[in-house]
């Protein structure tokens, strides 16, 4: 795509044990429809080096002797039916490496890291101060945040009301195992300022071949939203 206005700057959060390796080449897409020079992609990785083995999809294209990581681990049972252990480590990992480095436009998390990006839309929603990016791009999303969101939030949420002021763009799939738990996310989001989009390829970005105009389309909402 033609290059608009200045250099957009994208956080990349990657999913579950993987690592900026992997998810550069799942961005594909996105650096292609932004072309040369239209986005700085920044990768960051998760600070907790993955507990298990990486899916054998991941290890079968990019090996097993490179560090996969992770954002948090699921805890089950005990005084919390589901615990997020970790997030709050991984959220000022995440936090100081954009107050080192920020401020970004936008923020795009793939599954586990895009569950962490819209934690960290939340927390810094709830500090009341500015936003240090303009737009959040969440892809296969496996389930709505239940742990990591601030109070005020999770009241807005359970009465059904939208809590995200943030600009969002969703991408999901209903051939994703997770599309059943993980499409509730769109509803945190204020209905003006997001966008829907789905494919049928499953938990995974959408193929750049197959899906170019689906890429041309968010790349031009989200130069319109950086530009505003």
């Amino acid at each position: 795509m033609e290059l608009r206005g200045h250099t957009l700057r994208v956080l990349c959060l990657h999913g579950f044990r993987t690592n900026a390796v992997v998810m550069r080449h799942q961005m594909r897409g996105f650096r292609e429809s932004f072309g040369d020079g239209g986005a700085d992609f920044v990768f960051l990785e998760g600070p907790f080096l993955a507990m298990e083995p990486t899916d054998e999809a991941i290890s079968s294209a990019f090996g097993d002797e490179m560090h996969y990581f992770e954002w948090y681990a699921d805890k089950f049972g005990g005084e919390y039916p589901e615990r997020y252990s970790g997030w709050e480590h991984s959220i000022a990992h995440i936090q100081d490496h954009i107050r080192r480095t920020g401020p970004y436009d936008v923020v795009v998390g793939f599954s586990q890291g895009g569950i962490m990006a819209t934690i960290l839309t939340a927390q810094y929603q709830a500090q009341g101060g500015p936003m240090p990016f303009k737009a959040v791009v969440l892809v296969g999303i496996a389930d709505t945040p239940r742990d990591g969101m601030p109070a005020s939030v999770e009241l807005m949420s359970h009465s059904k009301t939208h809590c995200l002021d943030t600009p969002a763009i969703i991408i999901m799939s209903e051939a994703d195992p997770f599309f059943s738990s993980g499409v509730s996310i769109v509803d945190l989001f204020d209905k003006a300022k997001r966008r829907y989009f789905l494919h049928d390829e499953g938990h995974k970005f959408p193929s750049s071949r197959r899906y170019r105009t689906m890429y041309d389309e968010v790349t031009r909402e989200l130069w319109r939203i950086c530009r505003e």
